[in-house]
């Protein structure tokens, strides 16, 4: 048996060829097969340590350590992977590709859904078309197997064990988005278990009359509340206050009035003018006072 030491060191020149071996045992058994050093081409699987005894995909390549590439046209790299699936490609350390054309990589994940994508530290992408990262997430068990749509296209996972995973965020396939936390923008607006605004109530004055019970900015929504004198005339308009300049929105969201007495409701509107004055108007005449809320966008 041939071995490495057996075979004289040279300095390859550009008319030099590469001699390709295999391993068998300790030894190195030549093959009759060249590659041109300056531009290497080839036919076949390449196996640098791949594990013993695994299947050689058609066309695969596996390198580093211990690495699988048992599925057609496959690629394992790292230490330990596996590319099992047809067109499959993982990388990093004991990840497992099984999906046809699945993509993985970091540490202990497994993409086991078709043109799947997992990443990151334990995770599972199961279903078609699925991305996960993260760590130690849920599983989506959605749809009828991994050649399918589950119930989400992302997700990230926020888990601490095999037996405590949990999403950080789930994106679905109509675009509905959870997280499990706070959402903040620009730095300033949450919404979630704790909704916080700015107040700019000094922004703005109230009509004689109107009384306001706050003004909260939210990003680029307001919310006006309070309440108002009643409305003797149906249908008609009357003025809530003014907005400062730097501080009129342009657009009416949303508005709900309500007789004080909340035995006639009727239909309530509000909107806006570009002097900045907020008008409402209530659907029936009434001796009682108004309850409003406004919501308008920047």
């Amino acid at each position: 048996m041939a071995r490495l030491q057996d075979y004289p060191s040279v300095t390859p020149t550009s008319n030099d060829k590469f001699l390709i071996v295999q391993s068998q045992g300790q030894g190195l058994a030549p093959h009759t097969i060249k590659m041109d050093s300056a531009n290497p081409t080839g036919t076949g699987s390449l196996s640098l340590n791949r594990k013993s005894g695994t299947t050689v995909g058609t066309n695969s390549v596996a390198e580093g350590r211990n690495g699988t590439a048992s599925g057609n046209f496959s690629h394992a790299e790292g230490d330990n992977n596996t590319a099992s699936g047809t067109q499959a490609h993982a990388e990093g350390y004991n990840n497992t590709a099984s999906g046809t054309s699945s993509h993985v990589e970091g540490s202990t994940n497994v993409a086991k859904g078709i043109i799947s994508h997992a990443e990151g530290y334990n995770t599972i992408a199961s279903r078609r078309s699925q991305h996960v990262f993260g760590e130690y997430n849920v599983e989506d068990t959605g749809g009828a197997d991994e050649s399918a749509k589950g119930t989400y296209i992302e997700v990230v996972g926020k888990g601490t064990n095999i037996n405590a995973r949990s999403n950080a965020r789930t994106l679905d396939w109509s675009g509905n988005e959870v997280l499990a936390g706070d959402l903040t923008i620009n730095g300033s607006t949450s919404v979630g278990t704790a909704i916080s605004g700015t107040d700019i109530s000094s922004q703005f004055t109230p009509e004689t009359g109107v009384n306001i019970s706050s003004v909260q900015k939210f990003g680029k929504i307001i919310i006006i509340t309070g309440a108002t004198a009643k409305v003797t005339t149906a249908n008609s308009f009357f003025n809530i206050g003014t907005f400062a300049t730097g501080y009129r929105p342009t657009k009416t969201f949303s508005c709900a009035l309500a007789n004080s007495a909340t035995a006639d409701f009727g239909y309530g509107s509000g909107l806006i003018g570009s002097d900045g004055v907020v008008k409402g108007i209530y659907s029936k005449a009434t001796t009682y006072g108004l309850y409003f809320s406004l919501i308008f966008v920047l």
